[in-house]
């Protein structure tokens, strides 16, 4: 932290979650709560309707090694938690989480456009990068 600074540490945070975002609802996930008391390092994402919630984390980890987690009280398994904070606030940990949580809903018969939550983050990193 020291090298990298304060404020730039909350600006790579803060990319990463908005990469993170973009490509989930390019993806047809619906993000859940009200974005404007959003935090940068935790997207909550609403499971979609006739996907099993904890399938879903079991093999996305499994085959994958992508840990998301389960939502806590009244959300649980009604919401996903993935974070994007410390070393996985990156561009190549958002795009692998998009990468495995795309093939896994796949395989589990949610339709999604193929590839397009990658290129919406990937859009969204360049647009930061201006």
């Amino acid at each position: 932290m020291i090298d990298e600074g304060l404020e730039a540490r909350w600006e790579r945070h803060r990319r990463a979650g908005r990469a993170l975002r973009a490509g989930l609802e390019v993806m047809g996930l619906e993000l859940f709560g009200n974005r404007a008391h959003a935090v940068p390092m935790i997207t909550l994402v609403r499971v979609p309707d006739g996907i099993d919630e904890a399938g879903v984390r079991e093999q996305l980890l499994g085959e994958h090694g992508i840990e998301i987690m389960a939502a806590f009280g009244p959300l649980r398994g009604r919401v996903w938690r993935i974070g994007t904070m410390g070393t996985n606030a990156c561009t190549a940990s958002v795009l692998a989480v998009l990468a495995g949580l795309e093939a896994v809903l796949v395989a589990r018969g949610f339709r999604l456009p193929r590839g397009a939550g990658i290129d919406a983050a990937l859009a969204a990193c360049r647009a930061d990068a201006t």
